[in-house]
């Protein structure tokens, strides 16, 4: 994602001076920096970021800074004019961007981001299991525990549902399977893979080159 941003940059600010902070690769001081919460916080502790030293914070995917220490980085950047965008500015009553940012000054809704052709069009088809979920316990934001869930989630009745729902309604057809987890991912392609089905697994730190190549051949 921070290659990403920064290949934004290029194109639509050619000439702009762009350094990049994350694990593999520090180079700050320049006119913007582009990095990785975790990085943020790591920069802040270490000194390399100075929160005075900046007069625009920008945070995309702006949910990603909810957490407690996350919220209490950003918050030392009191001289910076700082704003976010996302799309799910709201987890529940005691986690959602307005603690964070304060007042929205821009919402659009999904029904308009289609109808004005930001979006593509969407049917909804659900697909009910036996997947129990009742002891996943959740954290103190009341959202689940990512290794209990991937756990309850990653069973093999469930992902052969799956399976036969693509072979029922979408056989040949490209899809995306969202899961739980890395081993999650790895589990369902294989699963598609014993069924004759051509699939892959992705996830955010597999070597760059190789998820190149996995996303280039999809």
């Amino acid at each position: 994602l921070v290659r990403q941003t920064v290949d934004q940059f290029t194109k639509f600010a050619d000439g702009m001076d762009v350094g990049v902070r994350y694990t593999a690769h520090k180079d700050i001081g320049k006119q913007v920096t582009v990095t990785t919460y975790d990085s943020l916080l790591l920069g802040v502790e270490d000194g390399s970021f100075d929160p005075k030293a900046f007069d625009l914070v920008i945070l995309d995917e702006a949910h990603r800074g909810l957490s407690p220490k996350r919220k209490e980085t950003i918050r030392l950047f009191d001289r910076s004019f700082v704003f976010g965008f996302s799309a799910t500015p709201t987890f529940n009553e005691m986690k959602s961007l307005d603690r964070l940012l304060g007042e929205a000054i821009y919402e659009m809704k999904v029904r308009e981001a289609i109808e004005t052709g930001l979006l593509c069009g969407v049917s909804v088809m659900i697909a009910k299991t036996e997947t129990d979920l009742s002891n996943v316990k959740l954290d103190k934001g009341r959202q689940y525990e990512p290794g209990e869930l991937e756990k309850a989630l990653n069973v093999n009745a469930l992902t052969q549902s799956c399976v036969e729902l693509y072979r029922q309604k979408f056989s040949g057809r490209q899809a995306v399977v969202f899961c739980a987890g890395v081993a999650h991912a790895k589990s369902v392609a294989e699963t598609f893979q014993r069924q004759g089905v051509k699939a892959a697994a992705v996830w955010g730190n597999m070597p760059d080159r190789e998820r190149r190549r996995v996303l280039d051949t999809y």
